[in-house]
């Protein structure tokens, strides 16, 4: 019997597990990471938070200044940088399809702030935000 074979044994097993612990460590990064995302985005929406059933910013709006719109582009552009240099075939499936997610939102978020700019021709936004 060959008293070598129990050690490449192992070393195989320990090398196959190295992938799979990096993919997590990857992927409890990544989840801290959409975990922050929100955290931001509901301070930058403290109405969004409400209807999402956090109430830590009750009573709280939007800035809805031109100034604000422009932190709002700005804070869009930063988080659609940090997801997009991500590498989705570094995640799990379900996380790449998360990660997909957050910057289908992100990018449907500037397109409200640089091209609809609903805020500059609806004034109803304002009333809405007032009465809801």
């Amino acid at each position: 019997m060959n008293r070598r074979a129990p050690g490449v044994w192992l070393v195989a097993i320990i090398l196959g597990c190295s992938g799979a612990v990096a993919q997590a460590a990857d992927g409890a990064a990544f989840q801290t990471l959409v975990s922050d995302w929100y955290q931001d985005d509901f301070r930058a929406h403290p109405m969004t938070a409400n209807y999402a059933g956090f109430h830590d910013r009750d009573g709280g709006m939007e800035d809805v200044t031109v100034a604000g719109h422009e932190a709002e582009r700005r804070r869009l552009h930063v988080w659609l940088d940090k997801f997009g240099a991500i590498d989705p075939t570094t995640l799990s499936s379900g996380d790449a399809d998360d990660r997909e997610i957050v910057i289908g939102k992100i990018n449907a978020g500037l397109l409200e702030e640089e091209q609809i700019q609903p805020w500059r021709h609806d004034p109803g936004i304002y009333s809405a935000m007032a009465t809801e």
